[in-house]
């Protein structure tokens, strides 16, 4: 996670948790379905604490995390029903954003609808693709090919994601109007007494003397 965002969880958020446990193991059944996952903390009063990492500030506490402390609480009696999402944002100065949250019978009506559909798909053969998940490439999965054929559409690979972060690091630069930290078009000025270095006749621009070498699970 980074010594920068642990130390600030340390600092900020440690000190008022009293914590019962720490990756506390849970297991049981959902709607017929086998569960298991690790709790990140439980404190005192039985309320869930869940760590979490992300490149951006979260407005909400995400469906994902809903469905997720909602499993937790179906499955231990030790989970009273309310929760915390502690998201600890990776920005230049590092951000804790605490997010309380209680479950609701929408989501344990969520939870029983939807685990016992996992194992009917798997069983009828029908695994829909998640085409927005990192683990979604041609790198990553050996099946891209057989999901391009049924599915349709098109897996992308890392040179694809290389080229879009190239191209998003090109329009901030366009926006700034700055390289490197010099104006567009400026040219870096030459130290006093340095000369310039004749290259030999023929070679190309920038050409040198002396070239150089060569189950289920949350956790």
């Amino acid at each position: 996670m980074g010594q920068a965002l642990t130390l600030k969880y340390l600092d900020e958020a440690c000190p008022s948790i009293e914590p019962a446990a720490v990756e506390l193991p849970i297991t049981g059944e959902i709607g017929g379905v086998g569960v298991r996952g690790y709790v990140d903390l439980l404190d005192t009063s039985g309320r869930v604490i869940e760590l979490k990492s992300a490149a951006r500030k979260p407005s909400e506490v995400s469906p994902d995390h809903r469905f997720q402390v909602a499993t937790y609480c179906a499955l231990s009696p030790q989970v009273s029903g309310e929760a915390r999402v502690d998201t600890l944002v990776k920005t230049k100065t590092p951000q804790l954003v605490e997010m309380p949250y209680t479950v609701q019978a929408c989501d344990l009506t969520e939870i029983e609808r939807m685990y016992p559909l996992v194992p009917r798909a798997i069983r009828t053969g029908l695994f829909l693709p998640n085409r927005s998940n990192y683990m979604c490439s041609r790198k990553y999965c050996a099946f891209w090919r057989a999901c391009q054929n049924e599915f349709g559409g098109e897996v992308g690979n890392d040179e694809q994601v290389g080229r879009s972060k190239r191209s998003r690091r090109l329009r901030s630069v366009r926006r700034r109007g700055t390289t490197g930290g010099r104006r567009r078009g400026a040219r870096r000025r030459r130290p006093e007494g340095r000369r310039r270095r004749a290259r030999p006749r023929g070679a190309a621009p920038g050409a040198q003397k002396h070239p150089g070498h060569e189950s289920y699970f949350f956790a």
